[in-house]
């Protein structure tokens, strides 16, 4: 995949909205793309989050709560992976799987938190709406 198209897919991500054009490069360039095929495990309920989180690049993915209830699909322009990346606990809360092949760009939360405070704290923000999203799913 082009990097221009990696960065119009990004740009339309939310939580990157308020980046000017040097700091937006410069983020896409810590990035690391990963490509999963179908039915691929991504992130595992439990496992150690190791401080990444992914942009979703192409493709469709599943989020599955621990109990193994289904509680959404996401897919280009969303973020997963942040709540484990921010939490003090450095764990995953859900189960990530592919719907079928699905490109990520992965960063450590170590170079947005030094570089960019803000974006840390919309990170955690969104980390937050995600938990409450998933505690009423699973109910």
């Amino acid at each position: 995949m082009e990097a221009s198209e990696i960065k119009d897919i990004a740009t339309k991500c939310e939580i990157f909205k308020t980046l000017d054009e040097e700091e937006f490069d410069l983020l896409l360039f810590y990035g690391e793309l990963k490509d999963f095929a179908s039915g691929a495990t991504v992130y595992k309920t439990g496992e150690t989050a190791e401080g990444t989180f992914c942009l979703i690049i192409s493709g469709a993915v599943e989020i599955v709560a621990q109990t193994g209830r289904w509680i959404r699909k996401m897919g280009p322009s969303e973020i997963i992976g942040e709540i484990g990346a921010t939490s003090p606990q450095n764990k995953r809360t859900v189960t990530v799987r592919t719907l079928e092949p699905t490109s990520l760009l992965e960063w450590e939360i170590k170079h947005i938190g030094t570089r960019w405070p803000a974006l840390l704290k919309k990170l955690k923000d969104q980390a937050w709406k995600h938990l409450a999203q998933y505690y009423e799913s699973t109910k």
